[in-house]
């Protein structure tokens, strides 16, 4: 009995011990300090399955060394070591890849004397070397990567372009294979400062450019040269960060409001990075309008990248295309959040994140979600499109709204010439680059699948437009309908359209045209302008059909024609105008007609053009918009026969006279709400007072 006692005990302390071994490993995601979230359509915070976990958060007595200050960077070298900068201190702390301390560099032997470090902020490392920026002394220390034994000191290089006495204090480095360094140092804003391996001057490299704001721009344009010589000079802001990938491109980051927060450099130092750099809250819509203040970043091993917001304390995840995959994380003092995060650095697909304030090394594992998130990315990028496209319908059945895995399935479909399948997905995600290509792609395999055939339609087309007309014309119903007052009035538009001032001539004062006719067009314009509004193309509109409201679309149009005609009357009545608002209105309505024309043509040109091409369909818009507005000039000029400098002089009060009407409209608008409000507070007060 007492066996059996002992062994039930034993049996529930195993238990127990599992159970806390099994909660220390892995934060549960729905207990994560912060969101993750991407952005939807509208720019609005999605919020979306965790895609990394805090596994750890490491301090220095964890490794039983003295306490950090001032964690300045990480470095891994790709193999089996990670350096820490612990600045503070003035010494580089060694690891190997699973976090075990190897040993602490803080003073060396060079040249038979003993040197120290002093607080250094960056490095980085080659095939043979170590690179310290040993910040507090202005010089790069060359280590030996195997022996840490010091093999070169590189210290202030002759800049013949700046003077003697310039400020040099190096914070972060970065090695070419050619052994070339590139430094960011304090007091220069020339840009990255490049040497040769034996630390020669060569050249700057890539200066951020600085973009003023306009009311800058116009200050310095007013100010006298007193004034512009106590404001600031435009000066590029100083680089904060750098990384050079395998193919020698330079990624660099500055925190300045007023340049680009991240830029890839080549050679010549150009930024060759073009994508949208704006992120806002994650609790809701898009509302910070601020540049991210990026520290660092890290480049993964699938194309993707990381950048830490040292402001915000967010991580933001992005594709090598600059896609955003996700992004998270917070300024606060639970594990897993940052005051000051400096550093971060990719350890396969864990992230290492330093916080120089709370002097902590945090490491993020990714979730399930994150791991298949990155794996269908990483398959993308190295060809594997089937596995892909199965990855990302994985995700999809975790995520339904994420929009990178419904992109990610879209540019598998179109490189496999699934174009209607691509563009459906895209046109929910209101992606123009991709829909375009599917387009493209769609247009070019119909005409080679089906081009005798389409060649066969426009011939019969073509010959029906010919024949039709003829055949319709011999008809007893058409020489009735023709005969008909409604129908000579509508055809005389189509003369109006091309001869303005003898068809509005003869409009007002032949009676050619009429209130009839007048009525049809207008009745033809709304027809098609709400068919145009619901049912162009996407790369047009770049909206969806649900996404438009036609009665409102029409709404819109035919406020600004009647307040025209009004506000045209109210003036021209005081003007010796010769034209009633009956004329106005017959005139306005005739000059719709180009729309009437041109509107089959370009809502065919809105489904079959690609971007590059909607320069025809803009072209197109733009001649009928000036066409209506010509004859719309023209029609108000002859019908009150008025001289060109008086028709313009009245034109300009037309427009002042709408603007007029608007505003008394909204005034009496409010002067109603004004008074429903009061009548439904004193009803209320009765209701109050009574029961």
């Amino acid at each position: 009995m007492r066996i059996k006692f002992i062994f039930c005990i034993l049996l529930i302390v195993a238990l127990f011990c599992s159970t806390l071994s099994v909660s220390a490993l892995s934060e549960p995601v729905d207990q994560l300090p912060y969101e993750t979230y991407v952005y939807d359509v509208q720019n609005e915070a999605d919020v979306i399955p965790a895609a990394y976990r805090v596994e750890q958060v490491l301090r220095a007595s964890d490794w039983g060394m003295e306490n950090f200050r001032e964690l300045a960077e990480v470095w891994y070298d790709g193999e089996e070591t990670l350096y820490f900068c612990d600045a503070g201190n003035g010494r580089i702390v060694v690891t190997d890849t699973n976090l075990k301390p190897k040993t602490t560099l803080d003073s060396f032997m060079f040249e038979g004397l003993s040197e120290t470090l002093s607080a250094p902020n960056g490095l980085c490392t080659d095939d043979q070397y170590l690179y310290v920026a040993d910040t507090g002394n202005a010089r790069i220390v060359v280590f030996d990567r195997q022996t840490l034994e010091c093999q070169k000191i590189l210290k202030k290089p002759t800049i013949s372009l700046l003077e003697g006495d310039y400020t040099y204090v190096p914070q972060k480095i970065a090695v070419d294979e050619a052994g070339r360094i590139y430094v960011i140092a304090n007091g220069i804003n020339q840009g990255l400062v490049e040497l040769d391996e034996n630390g020669n001057f060569v050249t700057f490299l890539g200066a951020p450019s600085v973009v003023p704001d306009l009311m800058e721009q116009i200050w310095r344009e007013l100010a006298t040269e007193e004034q512009l010589a106590q404001l600031d000079k435009y000066v590029p802001t100083e680089y904060n960060s750098l990384l050079m990938d395998e193919n020698g491109f330079i990624y660099a980051t500055t925190k300045s409001s007023k340049s680009d927060p991240l830029v890839k450099l080549n050679n010549n130092g150009n930024n060759i990075l073009d994508f949208s750099d704006t992120f806002g809250d994650a609790e809701g819509a898009l509302r910070e309008t601020d540049r991210p203040f990026y520290a660092d970043m890290a480049l993964g091993k699938n194309g993707t990248m990381a950048l830490i917001d040292s402001e915000k304390g967010r991580i933001y995840f992005f594709t090598g295309e600059g896609e955003l995959l996700f992004a998270f994380g917070r300024n606060a003092s639970q594990d897993g959040t940052f005051y000051t995060a400096s550093s971060l650095i990719f350890l396969d697909d864990k992230l290492l994140v330093t916080d120089s304030s709370k002097n902590t090394v945090t490491v993020l594992a990714p979730t399930d979600f994150g791991s298949l998130v990155l794996k269908a990315v990483d398959a993308e990028y190295s060809g594997r499109y089937e596995e892909s496209y199965t990855l990302w319908n994985e995700v999809l059945k975790q995520c339904s709204h994420y929009p990178m895995a419904v992109l990610g399935l879209a540019k598998i479909e179109i490189r496999n010439e699934q174009y209607t399948e691509a563009m459906t997905r895209l046109k929910v995600l209101r992606e123009m680059k991709y829909y375009d290509q599917a387009v493209a792609g769609w247009r070019d395999a119909l005409i080679r699948e089906y081009l005798g055939w389409i060649l066969l339609a426009i011939a019969a087309v073509v010959a029906l437009l010919i024949v039709v007309p003829r055949v319709v014309r011999c008809t007893a119903l058409y020489k009735r309908l023709v005969a008909t007052q409604t129908m000579q009035e509508y055809r005389y538009g189509a003369h109006v359209m091309l001869h303005p001032f003898d068809g509005f001539w003869d409009v007002k004062r032949e009676k050619k045209g009429g209130m009839r006719g007048a009525v049809v067009t207008l009745v033809l314009f709304i027809l098609l302008y709400a068919i145009r509004a619901q049912f162009s193309g996407f790369l047009a509109t770049g909206k969806t059909s649900d996404e438009i409201n036609a009665l409102y679309e029409c709404l819109m149009i035919l406020v600004p024609i009647f307040l025209w005609i009004v506000a045209n009357w109210c003036f021209t009545t005081l003007m010796d105008g010769e034209g009633n608002m009956k004329d106005i209105f017959v005139a306005t309505c005739y000059a719709l007609r180009p729309y009437i024309v041109m509107s089959i043509p370009l809502l065919i040109m809105s489904h079959v053009l690609v971007e590059k091409e909607m320069a025809f369909y803009t072209l197109g818009n733009q001649i009928c918009l000036i066409w209506i507005l010509g004859l719309i000039f023209f029609g108000m000029m002859t019908t009150h026969n008025y001289s060109l400098s008086k028709g313009i002089f009245t034109a300009i009060l037309t427009l002042v006279g709408i603007c007029l009407i608007i505003f008394i409209a909204l005034l009496a608008l409010n002067v109603v709400q004004d008074t429903v409000n009061f009548v439904r507070d004193i009803y209320q007060e009765i209701i109050f007072r009574t029961y």
